[in-house]
């Protein structure tokens, strides 16, 4: 049947029934309306998107970049000048702590090692037969040798006691004689027979006058003395009578002298006749007191030398006798604590001189640098030693700073290496920040915790360090929270809701609560308090009025508000931490 010929017959069959085509009309328009507005919704209707309340582990988390580097790096250094003579190793070879890299010409440092060595075991050695019995004899023939000194000495004292008796036997006389050659009249210096000569004479008279005097005061205090001391007294009084005794004779002798000035110049003054009978008997007395005087002071002086010399050497060979003594001793006994040490410690030196002719690894790792051959001359740095552990070293901004700390986890991962991930800790923390054209930041260098051969000193790498962690925590999508003003809220929907991706239409609309909110990552939020596990909140809202999408519950805050009464907090977006 033609389209034509249809619609001829069906309008011919509604203006036959009137009635039935209208009643039929409006059936068909009434089931029309109800199935469009059961497939299309009612217009205004919102559909959210719901995420229950859970319990989860939120790591909180800051990264940066930087530069691999080897965790300890040394400039292997001589420590001792000379010509290289062996090389043991290579750039690139691993090498143990201890283990040789270069040597130089050691030979002088070995014969001063050898040396200090045989003066130790010398030291230490216990005395042979021979060199007791050295010590031995060389000590009684020291002894020996005091003996004889204080001997001498004993003789020198009865000596002294001698010349000071023979002293005393003649300086009475030769006093008395010199005091007549003043006083006696007719001698040559009696006053009043040479009122004539000059005065340069009578002042020489004078002088001598005055020696003489001197002299006998002199004698008489020490004969007093004299008087008292024997030979068997204090040998400190014996020396004292000797003392005295020479200074007695030696103003006597200064008298005698004076005395002999005097009688010459008188005697040229003299006129011709009266020289003969005075002076021929005066000249010979006066040679005769010199030779006398000159003679006690020569024994005197020289028992006062042998009683000093004696004491000296028995004080020297008592020295010696002692120093021998303590040397016997030492070579029964053995060396001295002290000397052994001291000799221990020279020893020990000449051995660390030796050793630094050795240049050696300090530590286990890897020759990077060598710059030596055999026969170079060592100065300065031979080459670069590196650990094979790395370390990572980044630049943090002075926000993120103050979450670090060392012991912190890290997770890094390589430009040059792709999908390599090695886990380390934050070892250390710059206290002290470097700022470059304004900008502040912070090194931090992060400990590898396992070594992998294809991370090499100078590759880029990315840090992100854990700074924080929640673990077994209430935490809900960031996006459901909002903030205004410091204080956190969410949308709580009726917990008979379904959770459906796509969103669902709400009975009732969600009612805003206020949390607080702890520690936070990129996704999610820890909710310290607020909820319970299990509360469903809004984290996405779906305007179908608009024909538009909202990425979190902002655009519903404002309804849901103002039918608890106002007053709640909008706006989108927050910042949390704990």
């Amino acid at each position: 049947m033609s389209k034509k010929k249809y619609f001829s017959r069906l309008l011919k069959w509604i203006l036959n029934n009137k009635k039935q085509a209208g009643l039929s009309l409006v059936v068909l328009l009434l089931f029309s309306f109800l199935g469009y507005k059961y497939l299309f919704n009612k217009e205004g209707e919102t559909r959210y998107v719901l995420a229950a309340v859970e319990k989860q582990t939120i790591v909180s988390t800051v990264s940066g970049s930087g530069q691999v580097s080897a965790s300890h790096q040394i400039d292997l250094k001589a420590k001792t000048s000379g010509q290289i003579t062996a090389v043991y190793v290579k750039t690139g070879d691993k090498v143990k702590a201890g283990q040789l890299i270069a040597k130089i010409d050691s030979r002088d440092a070995e014969i001063a090692l050898e040396n200090a060595r045989i003066s130790y075991e010398k030291l230490t050695a216990p005395a042979d037969t021979l060199d007791l019995l050295q010590a031995k004899n060389s000590l009684q023939t020291v002894k020996e040798s005091k003996s004889r000194a204080e001997n001498d000495l004993v003789k020198s004292y009865e000596s002294g006691f001698s010349n000071v008796a023979d002293a005393y036997l003649n300086l009475p006389e030769i006093i008395t004689d010199l005091k007549s050659l003043f006083y006696s009249r007719g001698s040559i210096l009696y006053e009043a027979d040479i009122y004539y000569v000059s005065s340069e004479a009578k002042d020489l008279r004078q002088a001598a006058l005055r020696s003489l005097s001197l002299a006998e005061d002199s004698y008489k205090a020490s004969f007093e003395i004299y008087k008292t001391v024997n030979r068997s007294s204090a040998t400190s009084s014996l020396e004292n009578l000797i003392k005295e005794t020479y200074k007695s004779t030696l103003l006597l002798s200064q008298a005698v002298k004076d005395a002999k000035n005097a009688v010459d110049e008188v005697y040229d003054e003299m006129p011709e006749d009266e020289r003969a009978n005075k002076i021929g008997d005066t000249k010979t007395d006066i040679s005769n007191w010199t030779s006398k005087v000159n003679g006690h002071l020569t024994e005197l002086l020289s028992s006062k030398d042998s009683i000093k010399n004696g004491k000296e050497e028995i004080i020297s060979l008592s020295r010696q006798i002692r120093e021998k003594e303590e040397s016997l001793l030492d070579l029964e006994n053995g060396a001295d604590a002290l000397d052994v040490r001291a000799q221990g410690l020279s020893l020990q030196q000449k051995q660390n001189d030796y050793e630094d002719y050795f240049i050696r690894a300090p530590f286990d790792g890897t020759i990077a640098q060598l710059n030596v051959k055999v026969y170079d001359e060592a100065s300065g740095s031979i080459g670069i030693l590196i650990t094979e552990k790395k370390i990572a070293e980044v630049s943090l901004n002075e926000v993120d700073i103050v979450k670090v700390a060392v012991g912190q986890n890290v997770t890094l991962t390589f430009d040059a290496v792709e999908d390599l991930t090695i886990v380390g800790t934050v070892s250390e923390v710059d206290q002290v920040a470097s700022v470059s054209q304004g900008v502040v930041s912070y090194n931090v260098k992060i400990a590898f915790d396992t070594i992998d051969n294809q991370i090499k000193p100078g590759m880029s790498v990315s840090a992100i360090i854990a700074t924080d962690v929640a673990e077994d925590v209430l935490a809900i999508s960031s996006s459901a929270i909002k903030e205004q003003g410091g204080i956190y809220t969410v949308e709580v929907a009726d917990s008979e809701a379904n959770l459906d991706s796509q969103g669902v239409i709400l009975t009732s609309l969600p009612i805003v609560q206020t949390v607080e909110i702890g520690l936070t990552d990129d996704t999610s939020t820890e909710i310290k308090s607020g909820l319970k596990e299990g509360d469903k909140v809004v984290i996405r809202t779906i305007a179908s009025n608009s024909g538009s999408n909202s990425s979190d519950s902002k655009s519903n805050n404002k309804s849901a508000t103002s039918l608890l009464g106002g007053g709640g907090p909008a706006g989108g977006g927050f910042s949390g931490g704990r």
